[in-house]
């Protein structure tokens, strides 16, 4: 039913609609064998705290030990 569909709507769709359109039908054409390369520009320390602070005392001391 895809192809059918497909077919009969040649040009009709720029590249990102094509894209999507294949997508919500299952088709995935991603090349898993291009090698991506990430660009980290971000410096975090992904850290998650176990609660919320509001004493400004703890918000210092968890400030420290972050910048530790």
């Amino acid at each position: 039913m895809y192809r059918e569909i497909y077919f009969n709507f040649p040009g009709t769709y720029k590249l990102s609609g094509e894209q999507l359109f294949a997508l919500s039908w299952g088709v995935d054409r991603s090349d898993l064998a291009e090698n991506i390369v990430t660009k980290n520009k971000s410096y975090s320390n992904s850290q998650v705290l176990s609660r919320d602070y509001h004493k400004c005392e703890e918000i210092e001391t968890v400030i420290r030990e972050i910048a530790d």
